[in-house]
């Protein structure tokens, strides 16, 4: 029996460790060196604390030995640093074992690395909220970072724009060159889009053709008209795509703004999604705001600024000056 049990500590790819009443080694198995880089030699003798890794309170210590203590039993997961430096997670669990007498004799600790598994656990928590493709956040975390930018606008009294992107004419250039064309032409739009961004703006893919860029503190309602007038030209630049073809696409955007109508992260995205609907319905390549007025009078400011910058450019502009006269004594006393 004695053996059988000898050679089943040997053997098993948890890491076992029995320690003596005063918490010192006196007992591993193979499994042990594997996981944690100590040999027997350089193990037995000494406490565990040499893979003691910092990551734990003094209160963890406290309470894992107070469940020992109290009921010969403790499981859960610690951090622990291997004998070259390097800090993994453990699952561990530890029993108090005691003598024919009932006195207590030793403390055996068995333990896996779980390093792989927290790995996975990452991994697909981040595919949960991320596209696979462009590796932007996707509807999920968007919906989530929309509602607590919210919240902070709410509570600083700042304006908060969501932009919904459709791509123009992404299907034909799918449908033609092949769904690799098409991944490669969305990598691109992603990169654009990123690179025009600031720090505290969110870019997200829902799906298809389909993008959102969330503005935190915008100015104002128009500053979101600038971004998303912006937005379309860039978009409209000539890609260069993996078979060396050029292609043309455009954008349409919709536009939603709090303060405004909608007060919660799913109302902004209906408000969003209806604006890009109207966008793409009077012609591409424009935006609308879910508001008509608003989309009205940023147009027309838009139209002015560049209808002033082309006329600045082209040198169709004159400054005339118009004397200031002092009545009194017929005096020039300036201009305007």
């Amino acid at each position: 029996g004695l053996r059988q049990a000898s050679a089943v500590f040997d053997s098993t790819r948890e890491g076992l460790m029995v320690t003596d009443t005063a918490k010192r080694i006196v007992r591993i198995n193979p499994a042990f060196t594997e996981i944690t880089g100590y040999t027997a030699a350089e193990a037995l003798g000494k406490t565990p604390e040499i893979l003691r890794s910092g990551h734990q309170s003094q209160d963890f210590y406290k309470a894992m030995w107070g469940s020992i203590a109290s009921t010969g039993h403790w499981q859960g997961e610690i951090w622990n640093r291997r004998k070259g430096g390097e800090i993994y997670p453990e699952l561990m669990s530890i029993d108090a074992v005691k003598d024919e007498a009932g006195v207590l004799s030793n403390y055996v600790s068995v333990f896996s690395d779980i390093s792989k598994l927290k790995q996975t656990q990452s991994e697909l928590n981040f595919l949960a909220h991320h596209d696979p493709l462009t590796r932007l956040p996707n509807r999920l975390l968007l919906l989530s970072n929309l509602q607590h930018g919210i919240l902070r606008a709410q509570r600083d009294s700042k304006h908060l724009a969501l932009l919904m992107i459709d791509l123009d004419r992404f299907k034909d250039i799918n449908d033609s060159y092949g769904h690799l064309a098409g991944d490669d032409l969305l990598l691109q739009v992603a990169s654009r889009l990123l690179d025009r961004r600031r720090e505290m703006d969110t870019v997200c893919r829902l799906g298809g053709d389909e993008f959102t860029v969330l503005l935190e503190e915008v100015a104002d309602a128009e500053a979101a008209a600038h971004v998303a007038n912006e937005i379309i030209k860039v978009l409209s630049e000539p890609y260069r795509l993996l078979n060396g073809i050029e292609v043309h696409i455009g954008a349409s955007v919709g536009i939603s703004i709090f303060p405004g109508a909608g007060h919660t992260a799913e109302l902004m995205l209906q408000q969003a999604d209806s604006a890009l609907y109207q966008a793409k319905t009077e012609g591409r390549g424009r935006f609308v705001y879910f508001s008509e007025s608003l989309t009205r009078a940023a147009r027309e400011r838009i139209k002015i600024e560049a209808d002033l910058r082309r006329a600045i450019q082209q040198g169709e502009l004159r400054v005339y000056y118009q004397a200031q006269v002092e009545i009194a004594s017929g005096r020039i006393v300036g201009t305007e």
